[in-house]
């Protein structure tokens, strides 16, 4: 007799409905893409990852990630590229089946789905209905109902806000993040409970898979904090030597795998951590963001997983200011959902109370802790204990300033848990069951309305990308790989862009480019980029064509892009598009070879540099070494240089600088009675015998002094002063400026003690005051010094406006501290058919921190600008031109990291006594990670290992910015000891090596990966 093993559509449709859960969740992210994606759209903009506009070139970049050689002028990895791996080869592989264009929603609806789904079968884990109660750590009984208090959870993890205010403007790290969390947890349970080959596995591979969340690499410790205490309690519970050797078995394994970036970005943060913290973008805002964080961080909009997004404020395609969260919260302020928030929020305080029925839930409450430890900045206790870390822990302020991005996603993690084990401990009270969970679906389900309204993604990142960006991207593929292009224009430092199709972020061309972009994205990460901006906006705004082209050679640009879809978020003239065509049409060797719409590309003919190395001689030697610099007087003087503490030439005025932030820029300056003394860089000893005791010109007096210079102004120096015209006054304040808040501010005029002074105060709002010095002459530069005192909140913000040309040519905070203090700034002299500043100081309140701030004077001083910065004493010099004993043959530039240069010695114009700086220059950042090796080109073994056979060279700092090494012909002769005599050798070329050694770290971590591999592999024989 046969049976029919065939089951029948009534048992097929049993076995499909066992996974109804899983289908539900399935259906609602389908419906959740279909009323979201609007066909033809990118989802692009905030901060984006976009490797899928050049694959190939991401990839690599990934891959040899210590050294981003495309951002800007190079920088060591500040965040950790490398971790994207895995995103760029998922993106690739799925792009062979989707369009280019839809690739972002699907990965981060992808992400959202995984991670709803990660949490239905943790939260069926934590609530078995089928403990194996011989297993240790086994979790408890929750009774036959655990699928849908799993699906409860899976959909509040999935729909409540915090998730969605993540998910709003999406970054691909968070949303790995988002599904990593129980995932991570769910297989690390799984092998505490069941230490088999298998559990073990599927761990290892969550590890791996879930790697590109570190982009952000402070997603790490917030891992951590759900692994370690997952760990530590395992240990207390089960404290035999197998349970131990367990753990650090994990932890390990763990190490393992995450080591491919983080041994690299270890190695680089007593380098990086400084820059990050210094970069005028952070100094500008760092303050600012934690106190909109701060100002969610009460126990009220913690519980109610509210966060600053819901008050973001952003410019439409319009121009026009807009709350970025306005259809949410039109939505979660409403009397009902508040209430039903509250409710939801003491459900969950009620299943944390009643957690001791549930000792498998003890992690979890030490993940629910520390997320409420870091986002409650505004609960007594804690506020202050922040408040004490961000003061006397290094980088900590700025590591934490986005509390909100880095822990919410942890507290609601826990957070879900809580609330089910709540709504379970209800039902227990209730008996009801099916009504219970059925109003409790309803409840959690109604946070997700707006999402299916369209509202899960910000609308300003359904981008119709203008197809003259895929254009360009296209053509610049026929251009030269290994070569930096500037895009213009550049009216701001600040890194967020604005564009008339709608794009709102940081940007996003430099991921469909193979050469290296310079864009303000990247200033954060490196001094030389954010430097490079202050000496273009100088040469633009100054309108001098010269100047711009030197800018254009000390950086090593070969291309210009000019995107004219930008728009500005000031004054649309400061674009300046139009001198900007002017100043390149100045310039012959400056050339358009491409025209896609709105973009514009040119191309600088005879670049300096083949793949960024060049060779040059006879520099001068030059000092002092100064980080910042608005027009750099030596480069104009003479080209490239060498910054050398024994230098030749000594400039005592190098840098009048201060657009920056005041902690870390100041000047010498004394002001008395309306008379200016400004003092110079300390004298170096050989130069201060050849310096006379006075000099002086027709606008300056120069007294040397205790080894230093001082310039003197008299009394005409002075061209305004505050005291003459009343501007400090309530007649100039407008006490409103952010019409999105609902706070107060006053201002006042006080007179105390014979001093009048004008009190600016704002709570939860912001008042501003503004006034005109319309008869200014730009052409000339001057000294502004401003008297101010900031009694509580943040100090007052002030900018100084271009008249004529709309630009903002200085934005920077007063001082901060309750004393009277005089800040000074120096404005460099500008086109000479400007005419007129504007000031603008700003008193931002925010939330329920009141600013208050006094401000008493301002005066403005004529200064020899010009005079100052050219006065350059010479030792021993002598620029007369020299032939080269070396030329450039070729480049190999295989990767980032690596550069094999062929020389040649020329034996025509050998010199073998004149000793003339003849160096090999890489137009790359400065970083004592690049090391290069000179290897005689007929010698093998060296070639294959120059650490241990070939000559390591010299490094120097090339234009205060580029690396650079000394070439030295004696590897090429030979030197008789008896006579001293010099000979050269049959050889007449050489090879040099160059490598940014930190790369081999990546590749160490690489090999790491495999140790727990090989660690089951082993296991599994026995």
């Amino acid at each position: 007799m046969q049976h029919n093993n065939k089951s029948s559509p009534r048992q097929k449709a049993s076995k499909i409905l066992k996974f109804w859960p899983i289908i539900t969740l399935l259906i609602i992210e389908i419906a959740l893409f279909f009323t979201n994606y609007i066909p033809g759209t990118f989802l692009m903009g905030w901060d984006n990852v976009m490797p899928e506009f050049n694959f190939k070139a991401n990839l690599i970049r990934n891959i040899f990630g210590v050294w981003q050689e495309h951002r800007g002028l190079g920088l060591y990895d500040g965040m950790s590229h490398i971790a994207l791996t895995i995103h760029t080869l998922f993106l690739w592989l799925i792009s062979v089946v989707l369009p280019t264009n839809i690739l972002r929603y699907v990965f981060n609806l992808l992400m959202h789905f995984l991670g709803g789904l990660g949490m239905y079968f943790l939260v069926r884990h934590i609530y078995s209905s089928n403990p194996r109660r011989d297993e240790k750590f086994s979790p408890p009984a929750g009774g036959s109902n655990n699928k849908i208090i799993s699906l409860l959870a899976s959909v509040f993890y999935l729909f409540n806000p915090a998730t969605i205010q993540m998910f709003y403007t999406p970054l691909e790290s968070f949303s790995v993040h988002f599904m990593a969390l129980p995932w991570l947890t769910l297989t690390l349970l799984n092998y505490l409970q069941k230490s088999n080959q298998r559990n073990f596995i599927w761990f290892l591979l969550i590890v791996l898979i879930t790697t590109p969340q570190y982009f952000i690499t402070t997603l790490f410790l917030s891992t951590l904090c759900v692994i370690l205490p997952i760990l530590i309690t395992f240990v207390i519970k089960n404290h035999s030597r197998s349970d131990v050797r367990k753990v650090l078995t994990v932890i390990f394994s763990f190490l393992c795998i995450n080591a491919f970036w983080l041994i690299p970005y270890i190695y680089g943060i007593p380098q990086n951590a400084p820059i990050i913290q210094s970069a005028n973008i952070n100094q500008m805002s760092s303050q600012e963001i934690f106190m909109r964080n701060q100002a969610f961080g009460d126990i009220k909009n913690i519980l109610l997983l509210r966060g600053f997004s819901l008050d973001y404020i952003d410019l439409n395609s319009q121009g026009i200011s807009q709350l970025i969260m306005l259809p949410w919260r039109n939505f979660l302020y409403q009397p009902l959902i508040t209430g039903l928030a509250i409710l939801l929020s003491l459900i969950t305080l009620f299943g944390l109370i009643k957690f001791k029925n549930n000792t498998y839930l003890l992690p979890f409450l030490c993940i629910f802790i520390i997320g409420l430890v870091m986002l409650g900045t505004n609960i007594p206790i804690l506020k202050e204990l922040i408040a004490f870390l961000r003061k006397y822990v290094p980088f900590f302020s700025e590591i934490f300033r986005f509390s909100f991005t880095k822990f919410s996603l942890l507290f609601v993690f826990a957070y879900s848990i809580f609330l089910v084990n709540g709504i379970l401990e209800l039902t227990k009270i209730f008996k009801k069951k099916a009504v219970s969970y059925l109003v409790s679906l309803l409840i959690i389900s109604t946070f997700s309305i707006p999402a299916f309204q369209g509202n899960f993604f910000y609308q300003q990142l359904k981008v119709q990308l203008p197809k003259s960006y895929l254009n360009v991207f296209n053509f610049m593929l026929d251009e030269n790989p290994h070569a930096r292009v500037a895009i213009l224009p550049q009216p701001e430092f600040w890194s967020w862009k604005h564009y008339q199709y709608g794009y709102t972020g940081s940007g996003f061309l430099w991921y469909g480019l193979n050469q290296s972009l310079l864009d303000r994205a990247f200033d954060p990460w490196s001094n030389n980029n954010e430097s490079y901006y202050w000496q273009l906006s100088q040469s633009i705004y100054q309108k001098n064509p010269v100047l711009f082209r030197q800018i254009l050679a000390k950086y090593d640009v070969s291309y210009i892009i000019l995107d004219e879809y930008l728009i500005s978020s000031g004054n649309q003239q400061a674009l300046y598009n139009d001198e900007i065509r002017k100043l390149i049409s100045k310039n012959p060797d400056i050339a358009q070879i491409g025209f896609f719409g709105n973009l514009s590309v040119y191309q600088i003919k005879n670049p300096n540099s083949e793949a960024y190395i060049s060779i040059n001689s006879n520099l001068p030697l030059v000092a002092p070494d100064k980080k910042w610099l608005d027009i750099d007087q030596t480069y104009i003087d003479f080209g490239d240089y060498i910054s050398s503490i024994n230098s030749d030439i000594f400039y005592p005025f190098r840098s009048l600088f201060s657009k920056r932030t005041l902690r870390d820029e100041v000047l010498g300056v004394t002001e008395i009675n309306h008379q200016i003394v400004i003092k110079s860089a300390k004298l170096p000893t050989q130069f201060t015998e050849q310096i006379p005791d006075e000099i002086a010109s027709d606008s300056a007096k120069l007294i040397k002094k205790d080894n230093y210079l001082e310039m003197q102004l008299d009394n005409n120096a002075l061209v305004y002063t505050s005291d003459n015209v009343d501007v400090l006054n309530s007649n100039f304040v407008n006490n409103t400026c952010n019409p999105f808040k609902t706070g107060i501010a006053n201002n006042q005029k006080i007179t105390d003690q014979n001093s009048t002074y004008l009190n600016l105060s704002a709570k939860d709002q912001r008042n501003c005051l503004s006034f005109g010095i319309p008869n200014l002459l730009l052409r000339d530069a001057y000294l502004i010094s401003v008297t101010s005192r900031n009694i509580t909140g943040l100090p007052l913000r002030m900018s100084l406006i271009n008249n004529t040309a709309k630009h903002i040519e200085l934005e920077t905070f007063l001082h901060q501290g309750n004393n009277w203090q005089t800040d000074y700034f120096i404005v460099p002299p500008l086109a000479s058919d400007y005419l007129g500043y504007t000031f603008y100081v700003i008193n931002d309140g925010i939330g329920n921190n009141n600013a208050e701030n006094d401000i008493k004077l301002i005066n403005i001083y004529q200064i020899p600008y010009n005079f100052l910065k050219e006065i350059k004493f010479i030792h021993s010099f002598n620029h007369q031109l020299t032939t080269s004993n070396f030329q450039l043959n070729s480049v190999n530039h295989p990767d980032p990291a690596e550069y094999e240069v062929n020389v040649e010695l020329l034996m025509n114009n050998l010199q073998l006594e004149q000793k003339n700086n003849q160096v090999l220059i890489l137009n790359q950042s400065y970083n004592d990670g690049w090391f290069a090796y000179e290897i005689p080109s007929n010698n093998q073994l060296a070639r294959y290992f120059p650490f241990l056979f070939g000559r390591k060279l010299d490094h120097v700092l090339v234009n205060n910015w580029a690396n650079a090494w000394v070439l030295d012909d004696k590897i090429l002769r030979q030197e008789d000891n008896k006579t001293n005599n010099l000979t050269v050798l049959p050889s007449d070329n050489l090879t040099v090596y160059i490598v940014f050694w930190p790369q081999l770290l990546e590749f160490v971590g690489f090999a790491l990966i495999a140790v727990p591999l090989l660690f089951v592999l082993i296991k599994s024989k026995k």
